[in-house]
């Protein structure tokens, strides 16, 4: 089979596990879906896919369940964190919208080598989700302390005070601190400034400062800008 075809059927069963669904039947029925999945797959079924994938050792089926071998595992994480580590650089650095980044995330992919791979996760700080709220699987280069490039997008409490950006994400899991931060003005696309980080860290959105918890700015991250420009500090809200 085509590298393409065995790479798209490994991440679409990634997928299908993240959801706890094993069954031959989800593949059968959802994987035409898959971008342009159906246009290289060719005269080829579903059900020859499913069999060239477990005749080449990429995959087990028992009981019309599908799992994964070792290295069709290891092939799945590899496409699935380098499909969303290309969303979050469409979304983030190209700002592009959330309904334009699935097509070319999808033949991106493919084409990404484990450098490039590596320094796309760096250069966006290691983000752990994707635009849609998925886990971006881990790295070795999200392991390194001493990397390469220097970040453009970091965790909020790792900006020094006097340091200014975008908000670019929240990864907090927390629908109510979700809110609360949105209602504080700290929601995706407002702009911050770091006030100072100890005793207690305290941020700037417009011309209100705001006091959080070291464990909130982990969960705020932040597209680094030149930091230099002035603002006139007015009032401050309490701890959160």
């Amino acid at each position: 089979m085509l590298e393409e075809i065995i790479e798209e059927s490994l991440e679409f069963i990634w997928t299908m596990r993240e959801q706890n669904d094993d069954s031959v039947e989800t593949f059968i029925k959802g994987i035409h879906s898959r971008c342009n999945f159906s246009q290289i797959a060719g005269n080829l079924s579903t059900e020859d896919v499913l069999k060239n994938l477990e005749t080449e050792g990429f995959i087990e089926i028992h009981n019309k369940k599908i799992k994964f071998l070792k290295k069709g595992e290891e092939i799945g994480k590899k496409i699935i964190r380098r499909h969303r580590l290309t969303e979050r650089l469409l979304k983030d650095i190209l700002q592009m919208s959330i309904d334009e980044i699935e097509e070319p995330a999808c033949r991106l992919e493919h084409t990404i080598t484990e450098g490039l791979e590596d320094s796309i996760c760096t250069l966006l700080g290691h983000p752990s989700i994707c635009p849609h709220g998925f886990e971006i699987p881990p790295g070795s280069c999200c392991k390194d302390v001493s990397k390469v490039l220097e970040p453009i997008i970091i965790s909020l409490s790792d900006m020094e005070p006097g340091g200014e950006g975008n908000i670019m994400y929240l990864v907090t899991k927390s629908h109510p601190r979700l809110q609360r931060l949105s209602t504080l003005g700290l929601s995706p696309g407002s702009k911050i400034k770091v006030v100072q980080t100890f005793p207690t860290f305290v941020v700037q959105v417009d011309e209100t400062q705001i006091a959080l918890e070291k464990s909130i700015a982990k969960d705020i991250f932040v597209r680094k800008t030149n930091g230099r420009n002035q603002h006139r500090h007015r009032h401050r809200r309490g701890l959160f």
